[in-house]
C-alpha cells in the first residue's frame, strides 16, 4: 500500500480503525505495526478525532457525557489526535485517586473542572479536601469561582437530604462583572451531576459575606456506589436544618476566602 494510497482510502481505513482499537491497551501494538496507521490514529485531522472517539466510548463511557462540559483549555483541541485523546489521557495519567464513595462523580468532576483551576468537591472539610487540589501543580483561580462545597465524603458528607450547594468564590465585583460566564461554570457543574437547566436556580451573593448558592429544585442523592439521582422533594426541610444553614449568612469575608463558609 503506498502513502498516496493512504490517502485516498484514509476514511476507510479509519473506519476498520475504530473496530480494531476496541481498547487503549489495543494503540501501541496498532501503532507499532505500521508508520501510516500511526499517521491516521494521530496525525490526521477529523479522522483521527474520530478513532479517539471510539477508543474513548469503548474504555471510559463517561467521556461521552462529559466531554462537551469540559473547557477548550482541558480538552487542548489543537493537540494532535484532538480533544478525546488529550481528555484520556489526563484521565488515564492523573495522580489523583478518587477513595471512599462516589468514586466516577469523583473522577468526572476532577476531569471537567482541574484544569479550570476550580476544586469541584471535597472528600473532607472546606479547608482540606483530600481531592484533585492536592496534587502537585494544581493551580486554583485568583478570581471568580473556586470551590464547590459538595462533599462526596468526609465528616459533612450526607446523602440522605441535599438540596443545594454554596459555592465559594474570590473578588465579589469579578464575579458580578463576570456574572454570565461564571453561571456557565455553574451550569456545567449540575450537568456534571445529571441537573439540567430548569432544575435548579443560582442565588447572586448581596455582599462579599455570602457565598453563591446553588438550590436544587429536587433532593439530590448520592449512593455510595456513584450514582446519582434525584427524588421530588415531599415535605420541607426540617426548621432547625434550614436555621442552621441560614446562621451561616453572618459569617465575615475571611471565612469565604479559606473556605471556611460551610
Amino acid at each position: 500500500m503506498t502513502e498516496n494510497t493512504v490517502f485516498e482510502n484514509v476514511d476507510l481505513l479509519a473506519h476498520i480503525l475504530q473496530y480494531a482499537l476496541s481498547d487503549i491497551r489495543d494503540v501501541p501494538s496498532i501503532v507499532r505495526t505500521s508508520k501510516r496507521w500511526e499517521m491516521v490514529i494521530n496525525n490526521y485531522g477529523e479522522s483521527s478525532c474520530r478513532i479517539w472517539r471510539c477508543i474513548c466510548m469503548s474504555s471510559d463511557p463517561d467521556l461521552a457525557r462529559i466531554h462537551d462540559l469540559c473547557s477548550e483549555s482541558a480538552r487542548h483541541v489543537a493537540e494532535a489526535g484532538g480533544a478525546w485523546k488529550a481528555l484520556l489521557r489526563n484521565r488515564i495519567t492523573s495522580l489523583f485517586r478518587p477513595f471512599g464513595v462516589n468514586r466516577m462523580l469523583q473522577k468526572n468532576l476532577e476531569t471537567v473542572f482541574r484544569d479550570d483551576g476550580i476544586v469541584a468537591f471535597s472528600n473532607c472539610c472546606s479547608n482540606c479536601t483530600d481531592s484533585y487540589q492536592d496534587v502537585p501543580g494544581f493551580l486554583i483561580r485568583e478570581r471568580g469561582i473556586k470551590f464547590f462545597k459538595l462533599f462526596l465524603n468526609g465528616m459533612f458528607y450526607d446523602n440522605h437530604f441535599l438540596d443545594g450547594v454554596f459555592v465559594v468564590y474570590t473578588d465579589l465585583n469579578y464575579l458580578l462583572d463576570h456574572w454570565d460566564s461564571e453561571c456557565d461554570i455553574i451550569r456545567r457543574w449540575c450537568a456534571v451531576l445529571g441537573l439540567t437547566e430548569g432544575y435548579y436556580s443560582i442565588r447572586k451573593p448581596k455582599s462579599d459575606m455570602e457565598c453563591i448558592f446553588v438550590e436544587f429544585g429536587s433532593v439530590l442523592e448520592l449512593e455510595e456506589e456513584g450514582i446519582v439521582f434525584h427524588k421530588e422533594v415531599q415535605e420541607e426541610p426540617p426548621a432547625d436544618w434550614m436555621d442552621w444553614v441560614h446562621s451561616f449568612d453572618s459569617f465575615g469575608y475571611d471565612l469565604i476566602e479559606s473556605g471556611g463558609y460551610c
